[in-house]
């Protein structure tokens, strides 16, 4: 019995020892690990044995882990995609342009999974300044107040620092066009509002407002929008479907 019982626990501790997930990196299985974060170049896992931080590029994740990242960090994931910015700084200047953004200096990661460079998808400014132009009206905005929010860049933007003029990310907090709900045209001239998910072959996959899912030819949309079907099919390729 008393062999039994040890067995019995080295056999609980090493089950225990790979409790985490084993991931594939460049064919090396590495077990034992936890996903802490995602990247717009992958998923970044830490070991549990020597807590290592792994990034996981998207065309190596495996169904299953692809599938577990669109249904439990769905949010994250559509971050990556849209190339998000996660602003945490201090109003710096409001105007009528919107709020100029001190980001508070950083020199380590994230304060909640101690990885550098990502926080919920979206990239972790690190210093300089920003506008947002469309802050919610019930954001503090005096000189100051705190600002910690995730935004999408829209173009660059002059600002005059007082003494020279200083070109500055100018983001907005709502979600790219391209990956909004936007008209299409079929070839005989119908309108329909959709978002695209993705094109494989001529079918193109689109997501309705009503979040339900319908696949389209592309050779039946007009011609303008095949183009746009492609430019943002070459920004969602390398994604999960999200």
């Amino acid at each position: 019995m008393k062999i039994l019982s040890i067995l019995t626990a080295l056999f609980l501790g090493a089950a225990l020892s790979f409790a985490g997930e084993t991931i594939t990196l460049n064919g090396q299985q590495i077990r034992n690990c936890d996903l802490v974060e995602i990247g717009f170049d992958g998923v970044l896992y830490r070991s549990g044995d020597t807590n290592e931080i792994h990034n996981v590029p998207w065309d190596q994740l495996s169904t299953a882990q692809q599938a577990t990242i669109r249904q439990k960090h769905n949010a994250a994931l559509v971050n990556a995609i849209c190339d998000a910015r996660y602003v945490d700084g201090s109003v710096f200047h409001a105007n009528k342009d919107g709020v100029v953004v001190q980001i508070t200096l950083k020199d380590e990661g994230d304060s909640e999974t101690g990885v550098e460079g990502f926080h919920q998808g979206a990239r972790v400014l690190k210093g300089g300044i920003v506008l947002i132009s469309d802050l919610p009206n019930d954001v503090p905005r005096s000189a100051g107040d705190p600002i910690k929010v995730i935004a999408y860049y829209k173009e660059k933007s002059m600002f005059d620092m007082g003494i020279a003029e200083q070109e500055i990310e100018h983001l907005t907090v709502a979600k790219p066009e391209w990956f909004q709900f936007t008209e299409w045209r079929n070839t005989a001239g119908v309108a329909m509002k959709a978002r695209l998910l993705g094109i494989k072959g001529d079918k193109v996959l689109f997501l309705k407002e009503d979040n339900s899912r319908f696949v389209y030819n592309l050779s039946q949309l007009d011609a303008a929008s095949q183009e746009k079907a492609k430019e943002v099919h070459a920004k969602l390729a390398k994604f999960p479907v999200p």
